[in-house]
């Protein structure tokens, strides 16, 4: 009990280090959104809200027609504890959030907005940790809430950035360990929920169930799901035109190889279609667990993902180091890769986060061309899930 009190300690302490001393300028755009949700009532209106603002409007200005890409979940529930937390909401400092980043009071007021603006993860994440690590064997209950306390996607897009992800990951991890020994539809239900966050989870229905009524089965109940949630959204403009087909789900079709001069093979689809088959053919050879992971390595392998992207997988990665030690060093340099992807990125999603003007990506280009270093690593971490995916299926 000492132990597990001392590592319970560790993750809540390193996230509310985290929470009150980083800041990314998107966490402005969810939560305007939710802003809108639960103080001025604009529960279906909301995507097109800024639109029907007149074209002076400081909002319009700032932030564009197309600042809420996303399905309605992703909003919601911020909304949900904004609207409970209200009473004790700094508002003016908020207020200066929204309209001017500049003018953000440097007090106790940043501090506590800040705590506020993160607190939904870290309630969403310990209900997802708390259901999870009573489904793990108590002799290795500790070394996965250890995984859990120090899963860095986790900590950087969550604590870090204040990007909801973290629901993500928590509801596809769940997912999967639900029907781990026996089969069952909520997992399904699961990932359409996921998908009224962002749609990518919907690419893992297909590993669900056995022989085709039961796959189909579950298709439908997620994508049922999904349409569920965002069929009162219908009917607006803003999100048939903004969030309906987000524009970054373009990125899944980057990397292909050119056929003809207009047509190409997409590396994405053929890799995720491969994949369908294999556990169409082959579905025990893999669990549940490991079958979504294998469609997320797919998938961060060959896009040009954001670094946020790569904590939907980050609960599955620590289950399955927790679980099967020979793959604990493939899982490592998988996530090594990613730090160092994470890295090379902008500035304002590493050192800027803690203010600090530091750009490594123009430091390394001064010596070696740091789009090439990138390129090295992305070729690692495809490499790498290639070496995950054939020892994951030896047991």
């Amino acid at each position: 009990m000492k132990k597990l009190g001392l590592i319970l300690t560790l993750g809540i302490v390193l996230r509310l280090v985290l929470m009150v001393t980083t800041f990314h300028v998107d966490i402005r755009g969810h939560n305007l959104a939710a802003y809108l949700i639960s103080q001025k009532g604009e529960v279906l209106t909301f995507y097109d809200y800024i639109s029907k603002l007149p074209r002076t409007h400081r909002w319009v200005e700032v932030y564009g027609d197309n600042l809420f890409i996303y399905p309605p979940l992703s909003y919601l529930t911020l909304a949900m504890f904004m609207k409970v937390l209200g009473p004790i909401y700094p508002w003016p400092t908020f207020a200066a959030l929204i309209h001017e980043v500049d003018s953000i009071p440097k007090d106790f007021t940043w501090i506590l907005l800040k705590f506020l603006l993160k607190f939904p993860y870290l309630v969403i994440e310990g209900i997802g940790l708390w259901w999870l690590a009573k489904k793990v064997d108590i002799k290795l209950r500790d070394k996965f809430l250890l995984g859990c306390a120090i899963n860095i996607p986790i900590l950087f897009s969550a604590y870090m950035m204040g990007q909801f992800d973290v629901a993500i990951a928590v509801l596809i991890a769940v997912s999967a360990v639900a029907s781990l020994k026996k089969p069952t539809i909520w997992s399904a239900v699961l990932l359409g929920v996921a998908a009224g966050f962002k749609p990518f989870p919907m690419f893992l229905l297909p590993l669900l169930g056995t022989g085709f009524k039961d796959k189909l089965k579950h298709v439908l109940i997620g994508l049922a799901t999904y349409i569920l949630i965002i069929s009162p959204y219908l009917g607006s403009t803003g999100f048939r035109q903004y969030a309906l087909l987000a524009s970054q789900t373009d990125k899944i079709e980057f990397a292909k190889i050119l056929v003809s001069g207009s047509q190409y093979l997409a590396l994405f689809w053929i890799l995720s279609i491969l994949l369908w088959w294999w556990n169409w053919y082959d579905h025990k050879r893999l669990t549940l667990v490991e079958w979504y992971l294998a469609g997320l390595l797919v998938f961060y392998s060959v896009t040009h993902f954001h670094p946020q992207w790569f904590t939907w997988g980050s609960v599955l990665l620590v289950w399955i180091i927790t679980h099967r030690k020979e793959l604990r060093l493939p899982i490592a340099i998988l996530i090594f890769s990613f730090v160092g992807l994470l890295m090379l990125f902008e500035p304002s999603l590493n050192f800027g986060l803690f203010g600090i003007k530091f750009n490594l990506f123009n430091y390394i280009n001064k010596y070696f061309p740091a789009d090439q270093l990138a390129s090295i690593i992305r070729s690692l971490f495809a490499a790498t899930t290639i070496v995950t995916l054939i020892k994951a299926k030896d047991r």
